[in-house]
């Protein structure tokens, strides 16, 4: 049962939402009337407003003249004529700050405990909660749970968190921000800051501290080329990579006091924080599957973002150089293309593009007797909404060129590319490895004409060995 203190709480929280969204504002305005609890002035500017928006607006001039009392009056009455809507603003907050949630709940286990005893989650996912190493694995077991459950189980996660940890909602959703009326719920925004199908807003995410979590101490001192963000240390001297938007560190993630994860930290500039925050969404719906890159934690300071995933040995171009190619332990071609088709499939699987697919993306986890294949770099993905089968090139993200589709290079095209376009390049790749790093549309300098004009040689592949 919700107490009044929550219910008013959630009326506060979510007045730009239930301005945009609430459509049966007249039989609520009708039965607080009813009951004694507005005046009959208030219920005429209630009718007399032209639109649902406006009369909302007139609804909630007059809950904060009544307090608490008729605020968690007003929420009931919405749960009886709008109970969808309720339980979808709970768990759009679920969806929205997952990546801050796992990083930041402490209370997982009482929380767990309440999911339980309500039947919501079965005593297997409890044991598997139970028996993670730290908060962070047991808010993942949990949230596999929670998005198993659907909206419901995501509704009464987020009563049970508000309850557990108040402060920390509380500093979510102020953290998101809201403008007079909030979000223009449904209308279209620019490319480069939503996601077509996912939430409007990416994770927000958590100011960075030197201080180590848990233990109101500061780290020892540090190595003259180290840098340490919150949870986040990389190595100023040890350059991974370079791309567009940053700079790729060899570094550590803090998992707690005592346990640290080798990782590889990206290090974007503030300006592009909208692009990191869709790729790191993008990495939490992938986190399940053994083929996708795992991401482990964002920080932020004054001037950059940095971004904490898991590091691997090499991308899959070091294989094929001359000097000193990278040991694939034995893994033979057709594993290494099939790993990557599973990763590439998972992505398909949850309406994700990819479209950077390339044998720099393509990353490889050394476990000293075996290697595992990982796709990477989302920076260029995209996910459909629900229903859709192609994605318009508004953005002008072409991928990578000599890697990409012809239907991506063609300015005449008729229709939109599909996820097809992955598929075009891992056949690329597939002739890469099974040639030793060659490429079906030849010399990089002619590759993107040749795709163009549909002109390939396989004359590198043996019937033999590889028909």
């Amino acid at each position: 049962m919700t107490s009044k203190e929550d219910a008013a709480e959630f009326v506060d929280r979510h007045r730009a939402e239930l301005i945009q969204r609430v459509h049966m504002v007249m039989p609520i305005a009708d039965d607080l009337l009813r009951r004694g609890m507005i005046k009959y002035e208030m219920f005429a500017n209630i009718t007399t407003s032209k639109t649902n928006q406006g009369k909302m607006r007139e609804v909630y001039k007059a809950l904060q003249s009544g307090g608490t009392p008729l605020k968690a009056a007003f929420y009931r009455i919405l749960l009886k004529n709008e109970r969808v809507l309720v339980i979808n603003l709970a768990a759009e907050f679920v969806d929205r700050h997952r990546a801050e949630l796992i990083q930041r709940v402490h209370m997982v286990m009482p929380i767990a405990d309440d999911l339980l005893r309500r039947g919501m989650i079965y005593p297997e996912v409890y044991s598997n909660i139970q028996t993670a190493n730290t908060s962070q694995d047991q808010m993942r077991e949990l949230y596999k749970a929670v998005q198993s459950g659907g909206p419901e189980v995501k509704s009464a996660f987020y009563r049970i968190l508000l309850k557990q940890e108040p402060h920390l909602v509380i500093d979510l959703e102020d953290a998101v921000g809201d403008g007079e009326d909030g979000l223009n719920i449904g209308e279209s925004s620019s490319e480069s800051t939503s996601l077509e199908g996912y939430a409007i807003l990416g994770p927000a995410l958590p100011p960075a501290s030197n201080i180590l979590p848990g233990t109101g101490r500061k780290p020892a001192a540090l190595a003259s080329d180290e840098e340490s963000v919150g949870k986040i240390t990389y190595y100023t001297n040890n350059h991974l990579g370079k791309g567009a938007d940053g700079i790729v560190f060899s570094g550590y993630f803090l998992c707690d006091d005592a346990n640290k994860r080798p990782a590889a930290v990206k290090r974007i500039e503030l300006a592009k924080q909208s692009s990191a925050d869709r790729e790191v969404a993008l990495l939490l719906q992938l986190d399940d599957n053994p083929h996708v890159v795992r991401y482990f934690c964002t920080e932020k300071d004054g001037q950059f973002l940095y971004i904490a995933i898991e590091l691997c040995a090499a991308s899959l171009d070091k294989c094929f150089t001359k000097e000193k190619p990278f040991d694939l332990r034995g893994l033979k071609p057709v594993m290494l293309l099939q790993q990557t088709m599973i990763g590439l499939e998972h992505l398909h699987s949850h309406n994700i593009v990819h479209r950077d697919v390339k044998p720099h993306n393509i990353l490889l986890k050394d476990h000293s007797d075996s290697v595992t294949v990982k796709i990477s770099d989302f920076g260029m993905s995209k996910q459909l909404a629900d229903g859709r089968q192609s994605y318009s090139m508004r953005s002008g993200a072409l991928g990578t060129m000599g890697w990409n589709a012809p239907e991506v290079l063609d300015d005449s095209r008729k229709v939109n590319p599909t996820s097809a376009v992955d598929i075009f390049s891992a056949g690329c790749v597939f002739y890469y490895v099974l040639t030793g790093g060659e490429h079906p549309f030849g010399k990089p300098n002619r590759r993107a004409g040749n795709i163009e004009d549909g002109k390939y040689n396989l004359d590198r592949l043996q019937k033999e060995k590889h028909g």
